[in-house]
C-alpha cells in the first residue's frame, strides 16, 4: 500500500467513525501467521479494467493480458494469505476495481473450493 492510499484510508475510517481499527501498511503476504484478525478488507491490486478510459488511444499499451494474469496471480496469493489470517467464523470483504471474471469470481471460486470460506450475500436495507 502506498502512503497516499494509506492516508486516504485513515481519513475515511475516521470520517466514518470506525473504531478498533488497525491499519498495517505492509504487504500482507509478508505478515507473520502469528497475527489473526476479526475482519479483513482485502482491496486487492488489479488490472483496473473497471476504470479504463476506452477513449484513450493508448489504453491497450498498459492494459494487457500480461497485466491481467499478473494481477490474478497476486490476488489469489493475497486472498489465500488473508484466509489464513482471518479468525474462524469471522468476515472478510474481497474487492477489486476490475470487472473481469478472472480477477473476481474465479479468484473467489478458487478459495471456496478449498472449503475454508463461504460466500454470504450482502443485504442492503433501504432507508
Amino acid at each position: 500500500m502506498n502512503n497516499i492510499r494509506a492516508e486516504r484510508l485513515k481519513y475515511n475510517l475516521q470520517k466514518q467513525g470506525a473504531t478498533s481499527t488497525f491499519l498495517m501498511q505492509k504487504d500482507s503476504r509478508q505478515i507473520d501467521d502469528f497475527f489473526s484478525f476479526d475482519r479483513i478488507l482485502l482491496d486487492a491490486p488489479c488490472s483496473g479494467s473497471g476504470t479504463l478510459n476506452l477513449d484513450d488511444k493508448n489504453v491497450f499499451k498498459y492494459f494487457t493480458p500480461q497485466l491481467v494474469e499478473k494481477s490474478a496471480k497476486t490476488q489469489l496469493t493475497l486472498l489465500k494469505k488473508a484466509v489464513n489470517l482471518l479468525k474462524p467464523g469471522h468476515e472478510m470483504v474481497y474487492s477489486t476495481c476490475s470487472i473481469l471474471n478472472k480477477e473476481n469470481e474465479k479468484i473467489v471460486e478458487n478459495i471456496i473450493k478449498d472449503g475454508k470460506m463461504e460466500i454470504i450475500p450482502i443485504k442492503f436495507e433501504r432507508r
